[in-house]
């Protein structure tokens, strides 16, 4: 079952890229932008390992758009939400590996649910 998680999220980003390079889009699409702002949604999966080349892949692009002078809105979640935040620091940590960005505030911990019984 992995792997077939696996071939499908590539094979759906072939799948796009072959789509927007019909369209005439360079690089995918991806340095096309028609404003001065980009709004990146990234749809985790559970596992990191999975994320790892994607998120690898926004980020490089992330960094050349901060370069540039691009602001950029960006949304990390997972349809597991307690994945979320890890995606999304994950992301940021990454993009700030290739482009000087502040330092993210310091997350509080989560309260551990209280118990009935």
């Amino acid at each position: 079952m992995d792997s077939l998680e696996w071939s499908h999220k590539y094979e759906v980003l072939s799948i796009s890229r072959l789509y927007l390079s019909s369209l005439g889009f360079s690089n995918d699409g991806i340095d096309s932008l028609t404003a001065d702002f980009a709004f990146v949604r990234y749809i985790g999966h559970p596992r990191m390992e999975v994320n790892e080349p994607l998120l690898d892949f926004w980020a490089q692009h992330m960094a050349r758009w901060l370069q540039q002078g691009v602001t950029i809105f960006a949304f990390c979640h997972c349809p597991f939400q307690v994945h979320s935040p890890e995606i999304c620091q994950e992301l940021y940590r990454r993009v700030s590996s290739l482009h000087s960005l502040p330092s993210l505030p310091s997350q509080p911990q989560q309260p551990e649910q209280a118990r009935l019984f």
